[in-house]
């Protein structure tokens, strides 16, 4: 009987509080099984990407990168992001705008430009931006997405 009745208030105790936290929205709240555990809500906000610094590119004043491109080799680029979320690891997806195609001569494929995912730890993430030589004169945008926060770059290859 008595459990029964600690059941009941729990269940009274959790759904007022999640009343409360729809209102306010200041934490979230987790049935355990036992009994309550309030968890602290992560501040949420945009993903921010950029090129890393070792590459010492700055964006123009539109926000866009210019890249000078080897003639013979595909240029290698170290993408960082930042996100929200600085505890575990988060995956974070990465796609351009277009499908690049590539070619030896005798097969043809789909070229990803960018690593399409990779995981964050302590709320940095990174991944690989590798355009050809053939790629000369085009402009890629390139779009991280974590849960259902997106951050966008244009890259200017030259």
């Amino acid at each position: 009987m008595i459990q029964g009745v600690n059941m009941k208030l729990r269940s009274i105790i959790f759904s007022w509080i999640a009343v409360a936290n729809l209102l306010f929205g200041q934490t979230t709240l987790d049935w355990n099984g036992v009994g309550l555990q309030q968890v602290q809500e992560v501040e949420q906000s945009v993903i921010d990407i950029k090129v890393h610094d070792f590459y010492n590119l700055r964006p123009d004043v539109n926000g866009d990168y210019h890249v000078q491109l080897s003639t013979s080799n595909q240029t290698l680029i170290r993408l960082e992001g930042t996100i929200p979320s600085k505890q575990g690891h988060h995956r974070v997806t990465w796609s351009t705008d277009k499908t690049y195609m590539w070619s030896n001569g005798m097969v043809t494929d789909v070229f990803k430009v960018v690593n399409p995912a990779s995981y964050s730890k302590e709320g940095k993430v990174y991944t690989m931006f590798g355009p050809l030589p053939e790629m000369k004169g085009s402009s890629v945008l390139i779009t991280a997405t974590f849960g259902s926060y997106t951050d966008t770059m244009i890259i200017h290859l030259h």
